[in-house]
């Protein structure tokens, strides 16, 4: 019995400490505090718009003067990047049955030179599976008809993605 009466005696001390008022320092003297003066934040530069792409802007709107030459001696020759008649571009030309449907916006520039030049980045083979993403690149043998349509002359296949498909592709 003396034990539970004990219980009350020593939780009664404890309530009463959390109830007393808080009081601050004593003898301190109030210190002003200083508002701080917010900086201002700069104001971001909008990011400018890029001008649209086109043949023009890519290569230009004025030839070389070469009237200087003989002009049956001289020889234009084109060249492109990487030419890819793989995924989502094979998917879209086998879908719409149009070999020359990749070429159609850049053939009539492609085609004022003497010799067009492209690097075929993936082999066109009689089988090549319908792919959307990855890195195994193949195309449509029938793709053949773009690249006569954009009138590619040499197409180098020397390249990582030959074998992608095996020995035939």
């Amino acid at each position: 019995m003396k034990r539970r009466a004990l219980v009350p005696l020593l939780v009664l001390p404890l309530l009463a400490a959390c109830a007393a008022p808080v009081s601050g320092p004593t003898g301190a003297s109030p210190v002003a505090a200083h508002a701080a003066t917010p900086t201002p934040k700069p104001t971001p530069t909008p990011t400018p718009t890029p001008p649209a792409l086109s043949l023009t802007s890519i290569f230009g709107d004025s030839k070389p003067d070469l009237s200087q030459y003989d002009q049956s001696q001289l020889r234009v020759i084109i060249a492109t990047g990487d030419v890819i008649p793989a995924r989502e571009v094979n998917y879209q030309t086998v879908l719409k049955k149009d070999w020359a449907y990749p070429w159609r916006k850049t053939a009539d520039y492609l085609k004022t030179g003497d010799l067009l030049y492209i690097n075929l980045e993936s082999p066109l083979i009689k089988s090549c599976p319908i792919i959307h993403g990855g890195f195994k690149f193949c195309g449509d043998a029938r793709a053949i008809a773009g690249l006569d349509y954009a009138g590619v002359n040499v197409a180098n296949l020397a390249n990582n993605h030959l074998t992608n498909f095996g020995p035939a592709g």
